[in-house]
């Protein structure tokens, strides 16, 4: 191999690396730090992350096996594994996640070297856009995906240890044992990869027909050689579909099939078109979709930009020489790219239809937004196959198809910028929500289940659930869970039967149970940046921005479940959730709502004289109510009138609970007769009279 003249110019050490068996690894990992790993340190628990997280801190690791014992029982040894080391804090997690991705992409470059040993650039580009995959956003939700690239990393080893017992009779036992060790690992822990069972027929059929040309001779081969992988795939299935069934997606394909058949099976031909289209070609295409500058902020987008140089730069340089491969072909035909081309195709594309099997066969929409992104996950492989070989067909070998793969590599790593920073802004508002929550309600009655409205985040319902229940119990070692957060649009018949009171609660939580009851309910509001708002039926029964299901949750709120004398107060743990925030309008805010609760009226006119003297304002315009309130109650009529204005001026449609303030002070006699100002006077100015005519 001729080295390349600008690959002289470098220093010895450089040259050096880069003709080492450490280059593709190294630059790997470089690209996988740019991707996903730049805001890890401000990143936390998401989505399914949050219930896993409470499971470790409530039962220890070795509860995990009882945790996936109704669904995938052997995952719960491979986290019995982890977790004891990990820990509970989400920083460890974001960096385990960052390695098990960057050891899959490690991984499918070592065992496509197995299978295509002439065509190292193609594999290395291969290996590379694996790794940066862009139709996969989830990678934050590192407690649940680092499990899972692990798994898909033994999966991928597996075919290549294979291939390598096919090339080497020798040792053949050595490479065949622990490829059957990593297929049933891998296989009876997680069904998202079964696909790559039905793949690796071919690739086994494809290894063989480099070395056998016989054709008898290869077809005995490949049965010998095959035997024992298939007969791991067929216990699998009959252990999945016989022992432990389906206990949460049903095969809704085989029921349609089997009822309607006539229509289904154009339908599923659609359906698999879509999306093999979506996952191997759309995917790649949304990575040059540009973000919205102003959105994303200055300082991100000067981030995004220069990610996008650096990484471009550095596919650029490793794929112009040294031991990647990527230049001139270190062995005779290895320029010849056709043959190879149309072999990854083959691969490719089986690989993409085997990888969606589990998806139809269950009905699940995959898509490239959250959350049925993570069924892309099986796709990865064929996707990244599909992409180098198209390029080696269509375009010119050198400049072309240099000048494509590294925009490919540049805007992918932006493009998983762009999702780490949606993260972190997730993060952000989950911490908000859960310190503001804790500063309004220092404790609660055991038995509380709080109904929300569906909140602008990753998180459900049901994994915002987790930290409720570690902040409000941090010490509870039952496994009767004490508290319940639910989405009243979610939930409504499903678990939470009414909005009656007196009904009863029931929620399985994997390793915990709920039980609760209608009459035991506070309603909570949150819409970000607005602050958290703990729902009062007298305070709140105007507000014009409440979803209107949880509006009729309303009237079953009741304060009375917050201990607002409790000691401690509880507070989110600094291990999860950081050092308590700097104390914004929110904080004040809160701390005023739960003075309101308490009558201290004093207190909430001295938090409001501090609360207005921030930089930090209202987001929403019925905030500023409370401090009429206490301004009012404290003898402060001027700036009672005065606030009630603005957040008129703010927003007009928070005029009606404006009035319904007023109206209660003067209920109070708050603004009895003969004083100035009357109430009267005060609907008059404020517009209140004119609305209720």
């Amino acid at each position: 191999m001729t080295t390349p003249a600008w690959m002289r110019s470098l220093p010895t050490k450089a040259r050096r690396l880069l003709s080492s068996v450490w280059a593709f690894p190294l630059t790997a990992l470089v690209l996988a730090v740019l991707a996903y790993g730049v805001l890890i340190p401000w990143l936390g628990f998401y989505w399914d992350d949050w219930p896993k997280a409470w499971f470790q801190h409530l039962l220890g690791p070795q509860g995990f096996p009882k945790v996936y014992a109704s669904d995938r029982p052997f995952l719960g040894y491979f986290y019995l594994l982890t977790t004891p080391w990990i820990g509970p804090r989400p920083i460890a997690w974001q960096l385990f996640g960052l390695v098990t991705r960057w050891l899959s992409g490690i991984t499918v470059w070592w065992a496509l070297r197995q299978l295509w040993p002439r065509y190292s650039r193609q594999v290395a580009w291969v290996a590379l856009l694996f790794l940066l995959y862009p139709g996969f956003d989830q990678q934050w939700i590192s407690l649940i995906y680092s499990h899972f690239f692990a798994l898909l990393a033994l999966s991928v080893f597996s075919l290549g240890a294979m291939i390598r017992a096919a090339r080497t009779p020798a040792r053949a036992k050595h490479w065949t044992v622990p490829a059957l060790v990593a297929q049933a690992v891998s296989l009876f822990s997680v069904e998202y990869f079964f696909g790559m069972e039905l793949l690796r027929g071919l690739i086994l059929w494809i290894g063989l027909g480099q070395e056998e040309a016989s054709w008898r001779k290869r077809l005995t081969r490949f049965i010998v050689r095959w035997s024992p992988y298939l007969a791991v795939a067929v216990a699998f299935l009959a252990w999945r579909v016989f022992v432990l069934r389906f206990p949460t997606y049903q095969p809704q394909l085989l029921d349609g099939l089997t009822s309607r058949s006539s229509g289904m099976l154009g339908r599923l031909g659609q359906t698999v078109g879509v999306d093999m289209l979506e996952a191997g070609a759309l995917a790649w295409i949304e990575t040059f979709r540009l973000p919205n500058m102003e959105a994303l902020g200055g300082r991100s987008a000067l981030v995004y930009w220069v990610l996008i140089v650096v990484s471009g730069a550095i596919a650029l340089i490793s794929a112009r020489g040294g031991k990647l491969g990527i230049g001139q072909g270190a062995r005779a035909g290895e320029d010849s790219q056709d043959p190879w081309a149309k072999e990854g195709l083959l691969v490719g594309l089986s690989g993409m239809l085997f990888a969606g099997i589990p998806v139809w066969i269950t009905g699940l929409p995959l898509g490239l937004t959250f959350p049925w992104d993570r069924l892309t996950l099986p796709f990865m492989l064929g996707a990244a196959l599909v992409v180098v070989a198209a390029m080696d067909l269509l375009l010119r070998p050198g400049g072309p198809q240099l000048g494509f793969f590294t925009l490919l590599v540049a805007f992918s790593v932006g493009h998983h910028f762009q999702s780490a920073t949606a993260y972190r802004r997730d993060w952000q508002d989950q911490r908000q929500l859960f310190w503001q929550l804790s500063w309004r309600a220092p404790g609660l009655e055991p038995g509380t289940t709080l109904l929300t409205n569906e909140m602008p985040l990753y998180e459900s319902d049901n994994s915002l659930t987790a930290p409720l229940n570690w902040i409000y119990a941090p010490r509870h070692e039952s496994q009767a869970m004490p508290y319940m957060l639910y989405y009243v649009t979610v939930r409504l018949g499903r678990g939470l039967p009414g909005l009656q009171p007196g009904l009863p609660i029931r929620q399985w939580y994997r390793a915990a149970n709920f039980e609760g009851s209608t009459s035991r309910v506070l309603a909570v509001f949150y819409s970000p940046p607005g602050c958290v708002r703990v729902l009062d039926e007298i305070l709140d029964d105007s507000m014009a921005k409440l979803p209107r299901m949880l509006a009729e949750a309303v009237p079953l709120s009741r304060l009375d479940l917050i201990d607002v004398d409790a000691e401690p107060a509880m507070r989110p743990p600094q291990e999860i959730f950081g050092p308590e925030p700097p104390h914004g309008w929110c904080y004040f805010f809160e701390s005023a709502d739960l003075a309101r609760q308490r009558a201290e009226w004093e207190r909430v006119a001295e938090l409001g004289d501090e609360a207005y003297q921030l930089s930090d304002r209202p987001n929403d315009a019925s905030e500023r109510l409370v401090f009429v309130e206490g301004y009012a109650r404290t003898g402060r009529m001027d700036e009672a009138i005065r606030l009630s204005r603005e957040a008129i001026q703010h927003d007009a449609a928070v005029l009606p609970m404006v009035c319904n303030t007023w109206r209660r002070l003067g209920a109070d006699a708050i603004l009895a007769k003969g004083t100035e100002p009357t109430i009267e006077v005060v609907e008059q100015e404020l517009g209140c009279k004119a609305k209720s005519r």
